[in-house]
């Protein structure tokens, strides 16, 4: 016997599919070229589109294990400093560090040699600093 769908399990089943659908899309759409070149090799960060303001999106999958998509984006070209910290603050982990130009980045981060737990990834900009939670799970 089939279990009873609901329509609130089926509008947040859309929902998830939605997600999951668009995080796949991105590295596609950046011909899988990630910042550092860990997807796409050598090419470098590549940004498609410019958006209107600074953002910081929620890492997915999170929690995560091992790695994790970040994806940010500028509306011109500033300094950018992506920082990993522990709860405490602590700076465990720079991920990006220099100029970007205008446009959305996404990154693959890898927390292999980080322990399970919290921690805050931290993007500051000419802009601003923007500040999100993930969660390692091994």
């Amino acid at each position: 016997m089939r279990p009873r769908t609901t329509s609130s399990n089926r509008h947040r089943l859309s929902g998830f599919i939605a997600a999951l659908a668009l995080m796949l899309a991105i590295p596609a759409a950046l011909g899988a070229a990630t910042i550092g070149g860990e997807i796409g090799g050598s090419e470098g960060p590549r940004a498609v589109g410019i958006p209107a303001r600074v953002f910081l999106d929620q890492n997915y999958p999170n929690p995560f294990n091992p790695s994790t998509l970040i994806r940010f984006g500028l509306p011109e070209g500033s300094y950018v400093r992506l920082t990993i910290h522990t709860l405490l603050g602590t700076p465990v982990k720079v991920v990006v560090d220099g100029w970007q130009d205008a446009g959305v980045y996404v990154l693959d981060f890898s927390a292999q040699d980080l322990p399970s737990g919290v921690y805050f990834y931290r993007l500051e900009t000419d802009f601003g600093t923007l500040t999100r939670r993930m969660t390692i799970s091994k």
